[in-house]
């Protein structure tokens, strides 16, 4: 270092912070198409960190719910809790629950959040619909007796029953003579 001819002090230091920032976001929800009333729906969320730093404390939080709003319980969930995302990395989380029997869709519902700072949130969340396909089983029992005299009236019972899982709708339970 050489000297300069206002004194010796040709040097200065400073100090710099380096804030973690990650760019989280939903990168894609796969579901099947519509599924049958009351069977197991099987679908995937794959969340995704763009950097430039890992994502610390990071959680893809995912919800099912019917098409009114109302909560649907998962059957499992491969990510529970939280983990780190590396830059450039993702997580993919594998879920199944019951489908709905009324209505016209489930929703799935994905966020990702973590404690490192995203100056991008607003890909942070995404939302996919599954199709409930309505089944119902209706079945018509006729009760008559086997043997009627001529010229006498005959009485007997037709019921409809449906063992759904859906309401069956525009049902007419008639019968012929």
């Amino acid at each position: 270092v050489s000297q300069s001819r206002y004194g010796g002090n040709n040097s200065s230091s400073a100090s710099i912070t380096v804030v973690p920032r990650a760019d989280l976001r939903v990168k894609q929800i796969t579901k099947p198409g519509g599924v049958d009333a009351a069977k197991v729906v099987n679908a995937s969320v794959e969340c995704e960190n763009l950097g430039p730093s890992t994502a610390s404390s990071a959680v893809c939080n995912i919800e099912v719910k019917d098409d009114s709003g109302s909560p649907i319980t998962l059957i499992s969930n491969s990510c529970s809790g939280s983990s780190s995302i590396a830059s450039g990395a993702s997580v993919i989380c594998n879920i199944s629950y019951v489908q709905a029997v009324a209505g016209s869709y489930t929703q799935i519902n994905a966020s990702v959040s973590s404690s490192t700072n995203d100056d991008k949130p607003g890909n942070n969340e995404a939302s996919a619909n599954v199709p409930v396909v309505l089944v119902a089983d209706v079945s018509v029992k006729v009760n008559m007796p086997s043997n009627a005299s001529a010229g006498k009236e005959v009485s007997g019972t037709v019921s409809c029953t449906n063992q759904g899982p859906s309401i069956a709708e525009q049902v007419v339970c008639s019968t012929a003579v």
